[in-house]
């Protein structure tokens, strides 16, 4: 096939992609794909690649995107038989792209814009999951106009009383719709200085701003679900996350998430009780399933001494060599090129199916 590996974008996790692009361009490759890369920069600019991926890519040929004709470049229309993205954050995993490309009638082996979009806001997934009977963290969502009213008026003090009123007394400042631990603050015993500070970090990342308890000891566990043609939705084991920095820094840094050696690893399975495991991985099916999820997503958790949480879902989880996912699926079986393959095969299904459904307005 020829496949579209589409990576960058104008997000705070433009790096990550690069680095699962890279990961991912050789899988393709190995699978006997023809890859055609296109490189997204930090601007949201699209621009065909005349060699493998790498961080400083060229800028000589754009990409445009023509609604129900697909991928062109120089004038000429792109041959594509599949995208993959391998994007994160804004404009990538928000549903953005997803819609675009449907737009413009390219599979793409992703979930669809709704669950994109709905699982990169926080605090909108958080309605649904607690809908579904799955425990949330406490949480208190601060408004970008609030934000603003607190620096004209210097009411910080106010804002922090409500927030642990909510959340507790530490609490745990991050943008609602990020990832990658990129903008976040954990506060143990915040004042208004240190409150203040966490919140206008993570509104440089995101509309809104998450403010919610800070879970003491953080153990963090993760599943890893794939959706196989032959098995039905998989769902991994949780493993445990295991911070080597944890007498520093109270939750997993960037620094630490992507370090080529010395960074997190993954305990698999969790040292957790097996019917707490079993809790784990049902709410993570649940999850999935009314967050309208497809394909393949990385499902996070809180846990602490038989006391659950659900963290997030993550829809386009990183493929970097470092990441968790390829790790967590393989307690499965799965090597990445089986899952690959999955993912490019069931694109294919779906816009198949997309295109019988019926667009033709009744006649009066």
């Amino acid at each position: 096939m020829k496949v579209a590996l589409l990576y960058g974008g104008p997000s705070a996790e433009h790096t990550v992609s690069v680095h699962s692009a890279q990961n991912v361009e050789k899988i393709l490759h190995k699978l006997g794909h023809h890859v055609i890369d296109i490189a997204i920069d930090l601007n949201g600019h699209w621009f065909l690649q005349k060699g493998p991926v790498d961080e400083h890519f060229s800028t000589e040929a754009d990409v445009d995107i023509h609604p129900g004709e697909g991928l062109f470049a120089d004038g000429k229309k792109l041959e594509v038989d599949v995208a993959f993205p391998v994007t994160h954050g804004h404009g990538g995993e928000d549903g953005l792209l997803q819609g675009l490309c449907a737009l413009a009638y390219i599979p793409l082996a992703s979930t669809d814009t709704l669950s994109s979009s709905v699982m990169m806001y926080k605090s909108i997934a958080q309605r649904l999951f607690s809908s579904a009977g799955i425990p949330t963290i406490p949480t208190y969502v601060i408004e970008g106009e609030t934000i603003k009213e607190c620096e004209n008026e210097d009411e910080w003090g106010e804002l922090l009383l409500t927030c642990r009123k909510t959340c507790g007394p530490s609490l745990f400042v991050k943008p609602e719709d990020g990832g990658s631990s990129i903008g976040v603050t954990p506060l143990d015993d915040p004042d208004e200085e240190s409150f203040s500070e966490a919140v206008l970090l993570a509104r440089n990342y995101g509309e809104r701003v998450m403010v919610q308890q800070l879970v003491k000891p953080m153990c963090e566990v993760e599943c890893a679900l794939l959706e196989d043609p032959s098995w039905g939705l998989v769902c991994s084991p949780p493993a445990l996350v295991v911070n080597p920095t944890k007498e520093k820094a109270k939750y997993l840094t960037y620094a630490t998430k992507y370090a080529l050696s010395g960074g997190d690893s993954l305990l698999c399975p969790a040292p957790i009780p097996t019917a707490d495991q079993l809790t784990i991985m049902s709410y993570a099916k649940t999850a999935f399933a009314v967050g309208k999820c497809h394909l393949y997503a990385r499902v996070d958790f809180f846990y602490n001494d038989g006391h659950i949480w659900i963290n997030e879902v993550n829809t386009l989880p990183g493929l970097t060599l470092t990441s968790h996912y390829p790790v967590l699926i393989a307690q499965n079986g799965y090597t990445m090129e089986q899952v690959v393959a999955i993912l490019l095969d069931d694109a294919l299904e779906q816009y198949r199916k997309s295109l019988e459904k019926t667009y033709i307005p009744p006649v009066s």
